[in-house]
């Protein structure tokens, strides 16, 4: 599973003052339905003046990590016993 995922750095007065930001997300499914969305989240960012740099990265995580993170494995109940 792709995902396009927006970044970007604040203006910072002095170094470290901000971390980078995830600021807008898609999925591939989204990119080729609607792949002017991002673009424009994009645009409405530079024009607020507020980042130094915004990017947007695809980063591609394998679909059963997107799965198991979704539907962790079940744990087995333990046995165990009642102390007073």
């Amino acid at each position: 599973m792709k995902f396009h995922i927006l970044v970007g750095q604040r203006k910072c007065t002095y170094p470290g003052q901000y971390a980078m930001e995830a600021l807008e997300i898609a999925d591939e499914w989204m990119m080729e339905e609607n792949g002017v969305w991002l673009a424009g989240k994009k645009e409405y960012y530079e024009q607020s003046k507020e980042f130094d740099a915004l990017a947007v990265m695809v980063v591609f995580v394998h679909d059963d990590f997107v799965k198991e993170a979704l539907y962790p494995p079940e744990q087995p109940p333990v046995d165990g016993e009642v102390v007073k």
